[in-house]
């Protein structure tokens, strides 16, 4: 994970970094590929029960992305998604205002976890292991069918934000005449 973190993201800057990074401390240093996170686990760190949560070995999971400016971690999670560097979809599996976010397309991860649990199956129940998965798979789809909906608004609003934003700033880079006309 560390080699990974290690190289900058293209078209990320120092907060997006630290953006990746949490994310994927939050899930992959978890053996999970997604999870729910709140602006304010990006702005305060990961907490459990008030605390700066910590590992097995008592070292901090996450103390934030150097920032307490939820705005610009919301604009830098928005460009993230636009480049294509993290996924999100908002949550409504918890409680209050939280996002699924994960370092690869929501409906790949779920793919992914899907067939490692088909593969956990078939060593542990093989004969009826087909047969489980088939409600297994039909349920998970279903239960993420809005999920997977949200994460297509999510990364269509994130690709037209970061297109304005880039006409925006290339019609202020537009060379300007001055002077009067000549001739005419």
């Amino acid at each position: 994970m560390d080699l990974i973190l290690a190289s900058r993201p293209h078209g990320a800057g120092l907060i997006g970094q630290r953006i990746i990074k949490h994310i994927f401390r939050k899930t992959f240093g978890f053996n999970k590929l997604l999870d729910a996170f709140t602006l304010r686990s990006f702005t305060h760190g990961a907490l459990e029960n008030g605390q700066l949560q910590r590992n097995r070995y008592g070292h901090v999971i996450s103390s934030g992305v150097g920032t307490e400016d939820k705005s610009n971690v919301g604009r830098e999670l928005k460009s993230l998604i636009a480049k294509g560097l993290i996924d999100g979809a908002k949550s409504d599996w918890t409680g209050g205002t939280s996002y699924i976010f994960c370092a690869l397309p929501i409906e790949t991860a779920v793919e992914l976890m899907l067939g490692h649990a088909h593969s956990r199956l078939l060593e542990s129940y093989p004969a009826r292991a087909p047969e489980i998965m088939e409600v297994v798979t039909a349920w998970v789809r279903d239960e993420c069918e809005g999920l997977f909906v949200r994460a297509d608004a999510k990364r269509e609003h994130a690709s037209n934000w970061h297109s304005s934003k880039i006409d925006r700033k290339s019609a202020a880079l537009q060379p300007v005449v001055l002077g009067r006309q000549i001739g005419g």
